[in-house]
């Protein structure tokens, strides 16, 4: 299997960055000599069942040292029962509850281990190659002798009574216990080592196996040599490019064409390495095109995982099976783009191969090329597959993205403006549970996403299905610098999600609840590492800092009060109520920053930012902000329970569902927060009784300007129209005096 790809096909981090932001000071693995050539993949086997191996409060300080971050509810994981979903790229592991699949953490590799693991006299074993893990499991039993043997590979010498292994090292022996050991899995029944691995390590024996029969120094093949063995040295010739040896190979042994070596023919080796000579001559031979391996990965998944495009074209041209799967339903294609291999890539598309086709994590390629580094290379495989005729972009992977949402979620603004300029409609997309392009990228701190959707005209006012804006995301996680932009872009400061919670609410709570992941969440402080980015961040924001300078100095390092003055500033209401009667001063203990936030209120609230009013300061100042119906009227009504505003107060009444999410509509509101629950029928016999006031009121002349000159018969016209009256316009009577009417 081509697992080196697929473990690199799926790394996708969660929706809610909840890992620690700092840089990763973690042991690197591969940096150590004695484990390098041990890799997790080879300790762990996906679905095995595993388990903590230390308390909780080791558990929390080694994560929140970047091996996937800490969160309050990974407590739950030493009473629940386990499985590895998958290996990350950096090793660590990602485990799922058997109860219920869709939690998943990621957790460094050394503090779990497989339980029931069975042992044997002579077996060799990894111990653990993390010393705090080891120190804290042997307890008072810890020396500096265990130093020498942390990390390296030990000879088991006997099973002790107590379930603890005797183990042998540099002739020295060591008492450990088992759940410190690793057995180290065989690498040609590992699903999870790589192709390139077992290819070389698969056929290093054959060679020398096969000389014993005399066929390496002989023209003719002798009679008594095993059909294994000869499979071995076939595959060998291929690998290496040897055209003559396996000519002669095939001249006596005509049936090792499409046999196996360790699950590889010999097609599918020289496929990898290139040997175009070779792959010709084997397909003229008529050797199986798509015949698969272990793994189910053919001749044309070996040739883009090696970078081969000639071979890949010459396989397309036999025939190949274009859109072939192996078993983790990654076609040639995610194999291509995975690896970066721009040529390959271009083959694959020339002949119309499908780049719609999903993973088994329901990914596409184009859905795995935005998690990568944007070099050249990428940004051209990224083209080709954008400009693509059968693109299909509402298409979703198993956690519901869309690869707009999946460019917005990754922060990668080079797809995302791609996809706004070929496919403007994707912008205001949402998940099944409400999340758009925005909400993504306001959580996560991507601000050049939000510049790219800000420039496209996003609506800022979408809700998530908890009525969450993404300005009330961005509060949730300090993201100040988001905070900053969509305020200055005039989102809602005084936004409230399901329990009608403002940002003023969020900011001022010092125990948030994560409202992000779990309906009934528990309150979870937030991090120092949040808050210390949080702090780093307000350098960039121009408009906090200058809040920061108008605030008393013992304020001035307060990111609470910072925020919360910023948006009482930019009119958010300080007394708004949540549905626990909470206002956001209930928040604040101390009396004193209480008597700070409500003297800015009160200076504030009748001179909101006069510095960023305009002659247009609030009036709708482009095409958006117009009825989508009748594209005259500004929009002023807002469908209910959905949130969603496109219409105005005329058009609304003949809507019956809303125009963007196609909700029923239960109520109708204007800006005034008034119901507009009425029916056309009332409607229509207002509108005629206004109608008939304004009839009233007209000159019956000129029909455009008010009535204001009254004759003696009491008949009346405007002013304009009574001058060269002299008889009454109505009844004919001679006009004797002229009275003018002035309001008061």
């Amino acid at each position: 299997m081509l697992c080196s790809v697929t473990a690199s096909l799926h790394t996708n981090s969660s929706l809610e960055s909840t890992s620690s932001l700092s840089d990763d000071k973690s042991t690197d693995l591969n940096n150590v000599p004695e484990f390098k050539n041990i890799n997790t993949n080879r300790l762990f086997l996906i679905n095995d069942q595993v388990k903590l191996i230390v308390d909780l409060e080791l558990f929390e300080q080694i994560q929140q040292e970047s091996h996937g971050g800490w969160n309050k509810k990974m407590t739950e994981v030493p009473e629940k029962t386990i499985r590895v979903h998958r290996i990350t790229e950096k090793g660590d592991v990602r485990i799922k509850f058997e109860s219920d699949t869709s939690i998943r953490w990621t957790i460094y590799s050394f503090l779990l281990n497989k339980i029931d693991q069975k042992f044997e006299s002579g077996e060799s074993v990894l111990v653990n190659f993390d010393e705090r893990v080891i120190k804290s499991c042997l307890k008072n039993n810890w020396d500096e002798n265990y130093n020498k043997i942390v990390g390296q590979i030990c000879k088991i010498i006997s099973l002790k009574s107590n379930g603890d292994l005797l183990l042998n090292f540099n002739d020295t022996e060591y008492s450990m216990p088992r759940d410190l050991c690793y057995k180290i899995l065989d690498p040609i029944l590992d699903d999870n080592y790589s192709t390139a691995n077992n290819l070389q390590e698969s056929t290093k024996n054959a060679v020398d196996n096969f000389k014993k029969h005399g066929f390496e120094n002989s023209k003719t093949i002798v009679n008594n040599t095993d059909q294994i063995n000869i499979a071995d040295y076939f595959v060998k010739k291929c690998s290496n490019g040897s055209l003559n040896k396996v000519k002669e190979v095939l001249e006596k042994f005509r049936y090792v064409l499409d046999e196996k070596s360790y699950g590889k023919t010999g097609l599918q080796a020289s496929c990898y390495h290139g040997h175009l000579d070779i792959v010709n001559f084997l397909l003229n031979s008529g050797a199986q095109i798509d015949k698969t391996d272990l793994d189910g990965d053919t001749a044309l998944h070996y040739a883009c995982f090696g970078n081969q495009p000639e071979v890949v074209e010459t396989l397309i041209k036999n025939n190949a099976s274009l859109n072939c799967l192996n078993k983790n339903s990654c076609s040639p294609l995610h194999v291509a783009v995975n690896k970066q291999h721009v040529n390959c890539v271009r083959i694959l598309v020339k002949y119309n191969c499908n780049t719609n086709i999903q993973d088994s994590y329901g990914d596409t390629p184009l859905h795995d090329i935005i998690g990568k580094k944007m070099t050249n290379e990428a940004i051209e495989i990224i083209d080709f597959l954008i400009n693509s005729p059968e693109l299909n972009f509402n298409l979703v992977n198993k956690r519901g993205f869309n690869i707009f949402h999946q460019a917005c979620l990754k922060g990668n603004h080079i797809v995302t403006e791609k996809l706004l300029k070929k496919f403007p409609e994707v912008i205001n997309i949402q998940k099944n549970d409400g999340y758009s392009a925005l909400h993504l990228a306001s959580l996560n701190g991507h601000k050049k996403i939000i510049e790219c959707l800000l420039k496209a005209k996003v609506d800022l006012e979408m809700r998530t299905n908890r009525n969450q804006t993404a300005l009330l995301l961005a509060i949730s996680k300090f993201n100040f610098p988001i905070i900053e932009i969509l305020v200055e872009n005039y989102a809602n400061v005084n936004a409230y999600d399901e329990d009608m919670d403002t940002g003023l609410h969020l900011i001022s709570n010092e125990t948030i609840y994560d409202k992000n992941s779990e309906k009934n969440s528990s309150p979870a402080k937030i991090k120092l590492s949040d808050l210390n980015k949080a702090i780093e961040n307000l350098n960039q924001c121009e408009f906090i800092s200058e809040v920061i300078e108008t605030l008393p100095k013992e304020f001035k390092s307060n990111i609470r009060v910072i925020i919360a003055v910023y948006l009482i500033k930019n009119g958010a209401n300080l007394y708004s109520r949540n549905k626990y009667n909470l206002s956001c001063l209930d928040f604040f203990k101390d009396e004193f920053t209480k008597k700070i936030l409500i003297e800015y209120y009160s200076n504030l609230n009748c001179d909101i930012n006069l510095s960023r009013l305009s002659l247009n300061y609030g009036l709708k100042s482009n095409e958006s902000d117009r009825c989508k119906l009748c594209d005259e009227e500004p929009i002023t009504v807002t469908f209910l329970p959905c949130n969603h505003k496109c219409v105005c107060i005329d058009c609304s009444i003949r809507i019956k569902k809303c125009l963007e999410c196609h909700h029923v509509i239960k109520e109708k509101v204007d800006l005034n927060g008034t119901n507009l629950n009425f029916s056309k029928t009332e409607f229509s016999e207002l509108l005629e009784k206004v109608k008939n006031m304004e009839e009233a009121q007209q000159c019956p002349i000129c029909m455009e300007r008010k009535k204001d000159t009254t004759f003696q018969c009491g008949h009346t016209v405007c002013n304009f129209c009574s001058k060269p009256l002299v008889n009454c316009h109505i009844c004919r009577e001679k006009i004797i005096t002229k009275i003018r009417i002035y309001e008061n």
